[in-house]
């Protein structure tokens, strides 16, 4: 990340609680909900984070495989 320590911090802290309220979502059974967060989250890591080092790149494709699957 190109990013400040205070900006990484708060970006970290964005895309956690986008992941918790995703998590909250899928089990108040909300679909639409549950969606959009992650699609948020997905669009957090592919902007900000470097998607080719191997720990960005398996959580992205951690969040990828989590949209796609049914509830």
């Amino acid at each position: 990340m190109l990013l400040g320590q205070h900006q990484q911090m708060l970006l970290r802290q964005q895309l956690r609680l986008r992941l918790l309220d995703a998590r909250q979502a899928l089990l108040a059974r909300n679909d639409r909900l549950y969606r959009a967060d992650l699609a948020e989250s997905q669009a957090l890591m592919s902007r900000y984070f470097d998607v080719l080092q191997r720990d960005a790149s398996a959580a992205l494709a951690s969040i990828k495989q989590l949209a796609t699957a049914p509830l």
